[in-house]
């Protein structure tokens, strides 16, 4: 083959690689851009998909609204009771009238100084400590006809009579166990209160 025929086939065979090496640079080109085109269409999908969970996210965990509350009222003072009398019946049959409320004395207690039978104080008394003024509990913690703790004869006033209510007259007993069943009612004493349908 002589010189020329040679170099013509080389010369031919540079084109031929030439415009395959363009071919395959523009293939990569075209592969690259739609490498990138899928990526940032799948990024954004994601997001957009991101966006959609945060928010469900957001309405499920939204603390409920604070309710709304009615205007304050002023205060009113409740109504004064009314004193009322009822009445007992004793342990012959006769009715007697209990006005404990109106601290009388002397509808509970003869002049000697005994609790009148068949009243509520009476009867409480023969419960609470078989009418003995001067009584304590077994356990020292109370005393008197009403088996008075000594906080509790402090707190009515019965200090002023006597350190504890056993060491107090009678008459000092019942009045001070009228001053608490006005302030606390007869559950001050639960048991025998009960026992006589005094509550």
């Amino acid at each position: 083959m002589s010189g020329t025929a040679v170099a013509l086939a080389v010369a031919s065979m540079v084109s031929s690689l030439n415009a395959a090496q363009h071919d395959i640079e523009q293939f990569a080109m075209q592969a690259n851009q739609t490498v990138t085109q899928s990526v940032e269409e799948t990024k954004s999908n994601f997001d957009e998909q991101m966006g959609r969970i945060n928010k469900r996210i957001n309405e499920i965990t939204k603390p409920p609204a604070a309710p709304m509350l009615p205007p304050a009222q002023p205060y009113q003072a409740p109504a004064a009771t009314q004193e009322v009398e009822y009445e007992e019946v004793n342990d012959e049959g006769q009715e007697v009238t209990n006005q404990a409320d109106m601290g009388n004395l002397a509808q509970f207690m003869n002049s000697d100084g005994s609790l009148i039978p068949g009243t509520s104080w009476y009867n409480l008394a023969s419960c609470e400590s078989g009418h003995n003024p001067s009584v304590v509990s077994s356990n020292g913690l109370y005393s008197g006809l009403f088996q008075f703790s000594e906080p509790t004869w402090r707190a009515v006033g019965g200090a002023q009579y006597a350190p504890t209510a056993g060491q107090a007259t009678p008459a000092q007993q019942l009045e001070m166990a009228i001053k608490l069943q006005q302030q606390s009612g007869w559950g001050q004493w639960p048991a025998c209160s009960a026992k006589y349908g005094l509550r």
